[in-house]
């Protein structure tokens, strides 16, 4: 009876052990931790003079990239990256350019709103999608581009030396004073020379 006992048993625990596997492989496996990950970068442009570019993330604890900070040149890409993901879900962040007191250059204030959608393939294997959204503008933008540009200056002119300043004065038709004065000192000289004509004359009499 013993022995009858242990072989029914025997068969009772391999029947359940075929059950569980016949149930474990009909359950699709989703991607978790410990699964494939899969890696995306966020590139990121500046046109005219140069920027620093910020990585925010929408919360605490989400995946981001070793540099959250990026000195970008003049005409110059970069990329934030590389962000490694390991769970489906959908991932938020904002990038904008930080101020700088530069007096000669405006900087582009836009933000752009990121998302990074991580799914499954029916393979099991991660996949990431990334679009970006400006802030007051309707639509997906394809590019993060932020556009600086310089103030214009007035021309500085160089000194040359010594400048010659001209007057131009108004001519004064009515002022009579100088022509009296003249034509008085005109007689006067008229009657002097007249004065020593006739002394002249006298005197050789």
């Amino acid at each position: 009876m013993k022995i009858l006992r242990y072989r029914s048993v025997k068969k009772i625990a391999a029947a359940g052990v075929m059950l569980f596997m016949w149930i474990g492989s009909t359950m699709a496996v989703p991607v978790y931790a410990g699964t494939p990950n899969v890696e995306i970068q966020i590139p990121v442009s500046v046109q005219g003079a140069a920027g620093t570019i910020v990585l925010e993330p929408e919360k605490a604890g989400i995946p981001v990239p070793d540099r959250t900070e990026l000195q970008i040149g003049k005409n110059e890409k970069q990329s934030f990256g590389p962000i490694c993901y390991e769970e489906p879900e959908d991932y938020h962040y904002k990038i904008y350019q930080k101020s700088a007191n530069v007096t000669d250059v405006t900087y582009d204030t836009a933000v752009y709103d990121v998302t990074v959608r991580v799914t499954s393939s029916e393979s099991g294997e991660p996949k990431a999608v990334v679009w970006g959204e400006k802030e007051g503008t309707e639509g997906k933008s394809d590019e993060i581009i932020f556009t600086n540009s310089g103030k214009e200056q007035a021309p500085e002119i160089a000194p040359t030396g010594k400048t010659a300043i001209y007057r131009n004065y108004p001519v004064k038709t009515g002022d009579a004073a100088p022509i009296a004065v003249l034509a008085a000192m005109s007689g006067i000289s008229a009657g002097v020379l007249t004065a020593v004509e006739r002394w002249k004359r006298k005197k050789e009499d």
